[in-house]
């Protein structure tokens, strides 16, 4: 049989230095595997009331925004708008032709700093019926109008 004739496994330093590597071992998995059961959602949740829409004498629909969910506002560009038929089908014609954000008039959604928010005004100029405008937030609708009525 083997006889050992030192009787000190390894020294003091190195213990402690594989305890702590050992260690930090140890809790970047714990790390890893707790992380894996959280998630994250981007965007969050999105709501918008408005007032009711209003027809003028020339068939242009609009509708002031009264709050936005989150307040600060929804990126213009994350918003894609619709417009039915009486609530059941999808309209063919352009949806939104304008907007004024907080009374200045704006050309485009797509402008890098637009938001809808408390102050806007929706604009959409249809053809001849009745009609609801919905709000779509990826891809989940997020705000439908009362029906409006326009004629030719």
């Amino acid at each position: 049989m083997w006889k050992i004739k030192n009787k000190e496994a390894v020294s003091p330093v190195i213990g402690v230095i594989l305890m702590v590597a050992i260690t930090v071992v140890l809790a970047a998995v714990l790390y890893v595997w707790v992380s894996g059961f959280m998630t994250t959602t981007s965007g969050g949740v999105y709501a918008v009331s408005t007032g009711a829409p209003s027809v003028n004498a020339t068939n242009v629909v609009t509708a002031s925004v009264i709050s936005t969910q989150p307040a600060s506002g929804i990126k213009g560009t994350a918003v894609s708008w619709q417009l039915w038929n009486t609530g059941t089908s999808l309209a063919t014609v352009p949806i939104v032709s304008g907007y004024t954000e907080t009374g200045t008039p704006v050309t485009s959604w797509a402008a890098s700093d637009s938001y809808l928010k408390a102050g806007c005004t929706i604009k959409v100029t249809p053809g001849a019926g009745t009609f609801t405008l919905r709000a779509i937030v990826g891809g989940s609708q997020i705000y439908e109008s009362a029906a409006f009525t326009t004629t030719a």
